[in-house]
């Protein structure tokens, strides 16, 4: 598929609709100015690069990798679309999230995008959490993730209690 023009890309969930969509993560050629360990190489979904490499969730369809925005931030991670073209993950906001542990810093939340309209949608999290995960998403919208406390965004804390979003809210 190519990559966003850093060295390495892959789809590390189920991310293929039956539109032939394909969506999953890459790095770009830019250097992350936080020097945070994201989810792509904290994960283990990537190869460790030193410096760190920005990563950024992509939409592959009609034969072209497109960039999903950040909501702010430096980092974003696609991890599910479904037949109507609507794409889930979660991307760094720009909130420096004084909570975190050190490994991450900025605050990252749950996003809904939907390419063909240009759109994304915040998925929040739980009520008292600070951060959120879609890792999920039905054919009818309906999207699952995790919610919990600013840490590696890959789990641990982060993942404290199961969600679903259901038209714009958010319950366990």
């Amino acid at each position: 598929l190519g990559t966003l023009g850093g060295p390495n890309s892959t789809v590390p969930w189920p991310g293929v609709n039956n539109r032939g969509w394909v969506v999953g993560i890459s790095q770009t050629g830019e250097l992350d100015p936080n020097h945070e360990s994201w989810s792509c190489e904290e994960g283990g979904f990537m190869p460790v690069t030193n410096p760190k490499q920005v990563c950024r969730g992509f939409v592959y369809h009609d034969g072209e990798m497109h960039e999903l925005p950040t909501l702010g931030g430096t980092h974003a991670f696609a991890t599910e679309v479904n037949s109507r073209g609507q794409v889930v993950g979660w991307a760094e906001t720009d909130v420096f999230d004084n909570s975190c542990n050190g490994i991450q810093k900025l605050q990252f939340l749950g996003v809904l995008w939907e390419p063909e309209r240009g759109t994304k949608e915040v998925l929040p999290p739980y009520p008292g959490d600070r951060a959120s995960a879609a890792t999920a998403i039905n054919e009818n919208g309906v999207a699952v993730g995790i919610s919990g406390r600013c840490d590696q965004a890959v789990g641990r804390f982060s993942a404290l209690r199961a969600v679903i979003w259901e038209h714009g809210s958010v319950d366990t």
